[in-house]
């Protein structure tokens, strides 16, 4: 660690600057607002459960946003802006955070959100027996306490220069302490929605809260979240009139929604990627050649087109987009060679080829694609691979982090380190999300040195030296991120293409 408390104090300053300006600016309501009405939005999965610290996929995320807060919160530009935080500071080298809440806040069931509610919200995700996804992304808390009603102090193992931005990962909502309800089925938080309804496989409905602390929203009155895994029903949907919002739109449904009356499409960059899961605690891919066998038997450039159509950028098994500004290219995409792929596999043991079961699911974009052209691909390198598709919910209970050889999909994270720590270091030492299991020593001295790291040049290289490491070693074939498209009724205001997984319904409202 080489940055001085002078440095950090100046980023601290910057950091309460920031915050106190933004405190009001992105709530404030926009004049001719119309309020009311219903908004009617689309999503292709379903969500499972609506307790914050164990949910895992993105619709639930967007949904629990709809009903909690956390104490701060990303907006589309990656800013770090106050939500029950109304303010933060820390200490001179960056390992004590104090956050003062905004006073007067309730729960939906009436009780003020105090500073032991977020001890005890946070002190969930940390404990093991919650087995929660967000503990490494959190970062290094060694301790939490509420200081007085409203005042919260992280202690912090080593310093981390995006703590206030990682606790708006969607893990770290503010549940009551004393709550009596199943928030699986049930929610009981402080956003600017109360769950009317929620029938997995089917349906959310949430309703208004009148009591949310910030004036003037939500602008409409109930949202309705109805799932399509029927991809061709979902844009008849839209194209009627039957829904407002299409979360997700895929690359060859662009020209179907294209120069259609009524309906705009937008799209941004992410850092959302389909990795090719490769178990490197399991036979074959505990083997290092054999993952490197089937990265070298993809053309990048071909599977990019094919399942992009232009909407996204080739990646070199890593998980930073070329737009992260400690992204590294230095660490090169594979180039397929069936050649080298053929020899790297009879090294490993399998000189007459490898039968393997790859599972995927449609729910997202590229899934299944993916899986068809992997099979094709590395079919001539000697890899017989059959293909396993299932619901999105299944695949959530019986392939995501069971199975040995599986495509998943990770929508962009807020901060650089959390878009690549939790997946690549040990998982017992903030490798939350590494479905992998995959271990490298080197990996996790380079990513953990990175977290505290402020001077930015050598933040950049050492991110750069991990990068490089897992780009050649890794158990991950990732190979494009991805655009995120949406679409939406023109009557539709306040709404547009999110680079992060974000859909602020309470910032909606309906032109009429």
């Amino acid at each position: 660690m080489n940055a001085s408390p002078y440095r950090f104090r100046n980023l601290i300053v910057a950091l309460l600057a920031a915050a106190i300006a933004l405190l009001a600016a992105p709530w404030v309501a926009a004049q001719n607002v119309q309020m009311g009405g219903t908004l009617r939005i689309s999503f292709p999965g379903s969500p499972r459960l609506l307790d914050p610290p164990i949910t895992g996929s993105a619709e639930e995320w967007i949904i629990t946003s709809w009903l909690y807060n956390n104490l701060t919160r990303v907006d589309e530009k990656f800013t770090v802006q106050p939500d029950l935080a109304e303010s933060w500071e820390a200490n001179a080298n960056g390992t004590v955070w104090t956050f003062k809440l905004v006073k007067g806040v309730k729960f939906h069931s009436g009780r003020e959100a105090i500073a032991e509610d977020v001890v005890y919200s946070i002190n969930r995700i940390m404990d093991p027996n919650t087995k929660s996804r967000g503990k490494g992304g959190l970062g290094p808390i060694a301790k939490i306490e509420a200081v007085d009603k409203y005042t919260v102090r992280f202690t912090l193992s080593q310093p981390v220069a995006d703590f206030p931005a990682n606790l708006a990962l969607p893990y770290a909502r503010i549940t009551p302490r004393d709550t009596k309800i199943n928030l699986n089925t049930q929610a009981d938080g402080t956003g600017p929605f109360v769950l009317k309804e929620f029938v997995v496989g089917e349906k959310v409905v949430v309703d208004r809260n009148p009591n949310y602390f910030r004036k003037g929203f939500p602008r409409i009155d109930q949202v309705q979240a109805t799932i399509y895994p029927d991809s061709t029903a979902e844009i008849n949907a839209l194209k009627e009139g039957k829904i407002d919002i299409m979360w997700q739109v895929r690359p060859d449904q662009v020209p179907l929604l294209t120069n259609v009356s009524g309906i705009k499409l937008e799209e941004v960059p992410t850092g959302s990627f389909v990795p090719i899961v490769m178990r490197a605690d399991q036979a074959p891919f505990d083997n290092p050649l054999v993952r490197k066998a089937l990265k070298l038997t993809l053309d990048r450039k071909i599977v990019v087109e094919n399942i992009l159509g232009g909407h996204g950028v080739i990646g070199n098994d890593q998980s930073l987009p070329p737009n992260n500004p400690f992204y590294d290219a230095s660490a090169k995409a594979p180039i397929r060679d069936i050649a080298k792929a053929k020899a790297l596999l009879a090294q490993a043991g399998y000189p007459n080829g490898l039968k393997l079961t790859l599972y995927t699911s449609d729910a997202r974009v590229g899934m299944l694609p993916l899986a068809l052209l992997t099979q094709q691909m590395a079919k001539e390198a000697g890899f017989d691979i059959s293909i396993q598709t299932v619901p999105w919910d299944v695949f959530l209970n019986t392939v995501w982090e069971k199975r040995p050889f599986y495509i998943n999909n990770w929508f962009s994270r807020p901060t650089t380190d959390t878009s690549i720590t939790p997946y690549f270091t040990t998982r017992d030492k903030g490798g939350s999300l590494n479905d992998y299991y995959y271990s490298n020593p080197e990996v996790d001295r380079l990513l953990l040195a990175a977290q505290g790291e402020l001077n930015s040049q050598t933040r950049k290289q050492l991110y750069g030296k991990a990068e490089q490491i897992i780009s050649e070693d890794g158990p991950a074939v990732i190979p494009f991120f991805k655009n995120n498209i949406t679409a939406y009724r023109s009557s539709v205001e306040g709404y547009g293409a999110d680079p992060g997984v974000n859909l602020l319904a309470d910032k909606v409202w309906i032109r009429r």
